[in-house]
């Protein structure tokens, strides 16, 4: 069974560059049935790691104002727009270049399709480490991005970024009456 400590010896491993033996370490701990299936699963961790990053926090967005502005910069002037989203916001280079680029490219980091029940489910999934990876696939699967983007979106609804959904509406059966 994967615990901490695996964790924190294949991170370590992973580190030094060893890959191999972290895939051997996962290979024996685990007790898999191929060494196939521990590269998957180092892999798999390899990009959970890279998911936890601090950079990939999930930005406030930009007013609308500053969003119009940049939006009349692009895409002739996108280093011009950068460095005004720097100077209005403070942000660092690569996440005002990941602004600009969101507004470039449309991507919005609020998703206008995620349902209420969806929501919920992540919400309670988000509240234990195991449970990430299916937050991220319903995610993933019913809004439609990639899964840095996924897991981007589910770390903002744990911490309250991302507002409840409203709830669908309830429907009253004509046998109701």
């Amino acid at each position: 069974m994967w615990n901490d400590d695996l964790g924190t010896r294949v991170r370590a491993l992973l580190n030094e560059k060893q890959r191999l033996e972290a895939i051997k370490l996962v290979y024996e701990t685990l007790k898999l049935k191929s060494l196939n299936e521990a590269r998957k699963t180092v892999n798999d961790f390899e990009e959970y790691m890279r998911l936890q990053t601090p950079e990939l926090a999930l930005m406030p967005p930009l007013d609308d104002d500053l969003e119009e502005e940049v939006r009349k910069m692009l895409p002739e002037q996108k280093i011009a727009a950068i460095k005004r989203v720097r100077e209005e916001t403070g942000y660092g280079l690569k996440e005002a270049k990941d602004a600009v680029e969101d507004i470039q490219y449309n991507r919005t980091p609020h998703p206008d399709n995620l349902s209420w029940f969806t929501w919920g489910e992540v919400r309670k999934l988000m509240k234990s480490a195991d449970n990430k990876a299916i937050a991220m696939k319903l995610v993933r699967d019913e809004v439609g991005v990639e899964t840095a983007v996924a897991f981007k979106l589910c770390e903002a609804i744990k911490e309250g970024k991302i507002k409840e959904p409203p709830p669908p509406p309830k429907y009253r059966s004509i046998d109701d009456e």
